[in-house]
């Protein structure tokens, strides 16, 4: 009986055995062949109430009559059998499986040109992919530049393009995990879901960029009105053919591709939204982020096939230390390289906006100081040390480069998790790559996985330290109201600039025409006060050839005084170039000047009008003191009869002053200037023009002048003179002051060249 019992027990731990680790099912009597079908099926029904939990452990599973056609499960004293009533489980394909697609879903990895086979075939799977992937990774690049040169519209429709694919790419695993067939009209909602949640933030997009001129239309004012209820009722719509659409038997499916469809709307949709964001930020702020993350793939890549010795993570066995360290080091120091190229064109620098005057969208802005050229001191242990070998103990940096190290250090560090997070993602359904699209990579998604995450990073990154409110996005909010609401704003708002001591203004036509010429021409007015006082105005006479004659009434001019210079010193040390003249008083003059020298920009003092016993001080922080002939006579108490000889003189004359660098102009015959490191002075000499109005010719000079200077860092003074004379000159065949002055554009490109 013992060795009864014994035998007994160990064959009914083989059968659980048997059962849990191979998912067979012993049988104590041989199963009729025409069975096995219905046999099978009730093995899974019990396999599926043990893995529920209504079964805690099966010691045996007999057959135990064909003819009454009854499974029965001995455990725990349960019986279950699926003839009863109330014990029948409908069997849909819901059952548990193990998801294998690789070959449903097509691998890019290994795929080439029938010709590169060829030529390949002699070398290792190894090298074969290497050569390959280099291929793809060249052209892929020519690609992308190709696309830069096609300016915003072409990286918006390429963004897009690559949303849709990325989504097919995701929505195509999706169906093939599932298998849901006979059920058309769920693939029509995945893309119609695709389609409302692009008109949604797409339309938000159009809206704060382009609301101006939007508005102009009826049809699409009611568009910009009710944009967000219309992608609501347009979701709405999806939502509720979803639910017509459901299938018994099949509810879980289609709730599970329900969810995933809106997870790659997610994954997918709202970080193509946020791509477009930075672009219109301006083009670096698209360009530097997506090549750093290629960058870190290509130096990954590299450093991890010749010196990979170390896995990184499970989830991707490929990935090595050895390439994740190199790839970031490589990352951090390229991507500096490239922001400070960048950074010197404004083609990339330039936010995108739309010119109302054009009718266009425009790239076309005055640098802002995050790409300007600062100067910061190093720290006090390398300052040391430079000194010791007469190094500066300063630097010039852009300001954009020291964020392109915190944009760098994400794509190195977190952004590989992208691509982590995918490689878990292909491992869960036994898939290589998301699709064949690229050889030797894979699929759209394969290159863009961590492309994704680092559009969200900068996205953030702006919103949080760079971007500031926008008086243009403002207005154009504003011009969306109606007429008697932008006259209540614009009351309110002058109420409160008067109560705040901003604005106390009497409405002087002068300053208002002179306000809004600024605003029109895009010039920071943060600092402009409109005060009581009336208006500065000039009084001008020209005669037949030319010459004019100036009466000027200081006004308002006379009433900026120190404390608004100190106010504004913020704003001072991030300028390159600060202009002065006199026409605001001299002690105002003096306080901007000591507050220029505390930092490193150029200070250029326009002596006009002209000022007899001036303070000396002027002249020795002026690094740049800039006259014409008649306001030399005038500081210099001297006459000028020969133009060019006295002019020299005068000039010498100001650097015993302790002028740093004395500019003299002399009308149609150039200007003449003693160079810094020099006492020998130069003439600069220009082609004579028929002069129609010489007023505004000076200041059509010094603005040029500060212009080559901030623009042309490394430009030879006297080429800054000639060029500016050429600017002047072009003024003084026109009319006006300012109407004379002349644009970039209507100047000759050779003015703008290194």
């Amino acid at each position: 009986m013992t060795e009864v019992r014994q035998r007994k027990n160990a064959q009914e731990d083989e059968n659980e055995k048997s059962f849990r680790e191979t998912d067979h099912v012993t049988s104590s009597t041989k199963r009729p062949k025409n069975n096995r079908k219905m046999f099978a099926t009730y093995h899974n029904s019990i396999r599926r109430f043990k893995s529920r939990g209504f079964l805690s452990s099966v010691k045996s599973v007999s057959y135990l009559s064909s003819k009454s056609q009854m499974l029965c499960c001995l455990c725990k004293g349960y019986s279950i059998c699926p003839h009863r009533d109330g014990a029948r489980e409908e069997i849909d394909s819901e059952e548990d499986r193990n998801i294998d697609l690789s070959r449903t879903i097509p691998s890019g990895t290994n795929k080439s040109l029938p010709i590169l086979d060829s030529v390949l075939s002699g070398l290792s799977d190894r090298w074969r992919n290497w050569i390959i992937r280099f291929i793809s990774t060249v052209l892929l690049t020519v690609v992308f530049l190709l696309i830069i040169y096609g300016g915003p519209l072409a990286l918006m429709i390429a963004t897009l393009a690559i949303q849709v694919k990325c989504f097919e790419e995701i929505i195509n695993i999706g169906y093939s995990v599932y298998r849901i067939h006979g059920l058309p009209w769920f693939r029509s909602l995945s893309w119609y879901f695709l389609i409302a949640s692009n008109y949604f933030f797409y339309g938000e997009s159009l809206i704060d960029y382009f609301s101006v001129v939007i508005n102009r239309t009826d049809f699409l004012r009611f568009l910009v009105t009710y944009h967000r209820f219309i992608s609501f009722c347009l979701y709405i719509i999806g939502f509720v053919g979803f639910v017509l659409s459901l299938v018994n038997k099949y509810y879980m499916k289609q709730f599970s591709l329900f969810a995933w469809t809106h997870v790659a709307l997610l994954i997918v949709v709202t970080q193509s939204y946020l791509i477009i964001q930075n672009i219109f930020e301006g083009l670096i702020w698209f360009i530097v982020p997506v090549t750093m993350i290629i960058l870190n793939d290509i130096w990954a890549y590299l450093f991890g096939f010749f010196f990979g010795r170390t896995p990184l993570i499970k989830v991707s066995p490929k990935k090595t230390w050895e390439g994740f360290i190199g790839g970031g080091i490589a990352t951090v120091f390229f991507g500096a390289l490239l922001s400070c190229f960048l950074c010197q064109f404004q083609y990339f620098i330039c936010p995108i906006e739309f010119n109302e005057t054009l009718g266009r969208m425009t790239m076309d802005c005055e640098p802002s100081p995050l790409f300007r050229s600062q100067e910061y001191a190093l720290p006090q242990f390398l300052s040391s040390t430079l000194q010791l070998f007469r190094l500066r103990k300063t630097i010039f940096v852009y300001p954009f480069v020291l964020h392109s190290f915190s944009m760098s250090v994400f794509s190195s560090v977190i952004g590989p998790f992208g691509g982590f997070f995918a490689s878990g993602f292909k491992r869960a359904f036994k898939i290589k790559d998301f699709g064949d699209v690229i050889p030797g990579h894979g699929g759209i998604m394969d290159r863009f996985d961590c492309q994704f995450l680092m559009a969200t990073f900068v996205n953030v990154y702006i919103s949080s330290f760079i971007r500031s409110p926008s008086p243009q996005k403002l207005l154009q909010q504003v011009f969306t109201l109606k007429p008697e609401q932008q006259l209540q704003l614009f009351y309110s708002l002058k109420e409160s600039l008067e109560n705040r001591g901003i604005l106390s203004i009497r409405n002087d036509s002068f300053g208002q025409n002179y306000y809004q010429n600024f605003l029109n021409l895009k010039v920071d007015t943060t600092h402009v006060k409109i005060i009581e006082n009336v208006s500065g105005i000039a009084q001008i006479s020209v005669s037949d050839e030319g010459d004019n004659c100036i009466i000027i009434v200081a006004g308002a001019n006379d009433d900026l005084n120190s404390k608004d210079v100190e106010d504004a010193e913020s704003f001072i040390k991030q300028a390159k170039v600060v202009v002065f003249q006199f026409e605001t008083p001299i002690e105002t003059t003096l306080a901007g000047l000591k507050i220029c020298a505390k930092y490193s920009c150029t200070t250029i003092v326009n002596g006009a009008p002209g000022v007899s016993n001036l303070n000396p001080e002027i002249f020795k922080l002026a690094d740049i003191f800039c006259i014409n002939e008649s306001e030399a006579e005038i500081i210099l108490k001297c006459q000028i009869r020969d133009i060019i000889k006295d002019v020299t003189d005068a000039a010498i004359c100001l650097r015993s002053m302790g002028c740093k660098l004395p500019l003299i102009t002399i009308g149609d015959k150039g200007a003449v200037f003693i160079p810094k490191e020099s006492s020998a002075p130069v003439h600069i000499s220009v082609k004579p023009v028929t002069a129609v109005d010489t007023t505004g010719a000076g200041d059509a000079f010094i603005g040029a002048v500060g212009y080559f200077i901030a623009k042309f860092e490394h430009l030879a003074f006297d080429e800054v003179v000639r060029r500016s004379c050429e600017v002047a000159k072009f003024s003084v065949q026109r009319r006006g002051t300012q109407p004379s002055f002349p644009t970039k554009e209507e100047l000759p490109n050779t003015l703008f060249e290194m």
